[in-house]
């Protein structure tokens, strides 16, 4: 289960100030059978995964939600690796490649909606960051603000209830805080945990998701030294 929202900040008036914000949470959701007797019990196990991505030629952050499988991993390094050409599919505004991973899992059969993945791109090219919606279908198309993942519905409410009516009514600063707000409001899915962040500016991207990390074990660690320092 996922939650992965991109917000845009975008002037046109000053093109360097702006960015896209992609933030999504870290938890990635295993489910297996197990046999009980005469009944098969299905059980979930969670753990953190990273859901975001840079690129090798650092010019575009890719994130993907649904199925985490060996197609999956495939795909997403011959995208990482350049293997896949990003750029043709987004100036056709069609991913066939997308189309292929997705379609391949039904084996002529039947389309089964659990079994896909979708993908919220932010690239910068010509240092101008966009943010673009890879629909399982292949189609893509350009975004503004847009999640998807389990808990998009309640990301999407937040950034609804902010009233942002234009990207260059808000700042950087502001696009970060509301991404990540939106995160943490999305947890209100029991499968949606923790948080990345990846700001694409015109010349670079940035990543944020280890310093975060980092930074949330310290806390943690500061916190329980605290505690056990009062019983010495």
């Amino acid at each position: 289960m996922t939650t992965i929202i991109g917000v845009t900040r975008y002037s046109g008036t000053e093109p360097r100030t702006s960015a896209v914000v992609l933030a999504s949470d870290v938890a990635t959701t295993h489910q297996n059978w197990e046999a009980r007797g005469d009944v098969a019990v299905m059980q979930r196990t969670r753990k953190d995964s990273q859901k975001i991505y840079v690129n090798n030629a650092g010019d575009a952050a890719i994130a993907m939600s649904g199925v985490r499988d060996r197609a999956y991993l495939q795909f997403l390094y011959e995208l990482i690796n350049g293997k896949i050409n990003l750029r043709e599919s987004i100036d056709k505004g069609n991913f066939r490649e997308l189309l292929e991973l997705n379609l391949g899992r039904f084996g002529g059969r039947m389309f089964d909606g659990e079994a896909v993945n979708g993908l919220l791109i932010a690239t910068r090219y010509d240092d101008k960051p966009m943010l673009w919606n890879c629909w399982p279908l292949g189609k893509i198309e350009e975004r503004r603000i847009m999640a998807i993942g389990s808990g998009s519905d309640y990301a999407l409410k937040h950034i609804g209830d902010k009233e942002i009516l234009s990207p260059d009514q808000i700042s950087i600063k502001e696009a970060v805080k509301y991404a990540s707000d939106a995160v943490e409001v999305a947890n209100t899915d029991i499968y949606t945990t923790g948080l990345d962040l990846v700001v694409v500016a015109p010349d670079k991207i940035h990543s944020f998701g280890n310093r975060i990390k980092s930074q949330i074990q310290s806390a943690k660690s500061a916190s329980l030294n605290s505690i056990i320092s009062e019983f010495n």
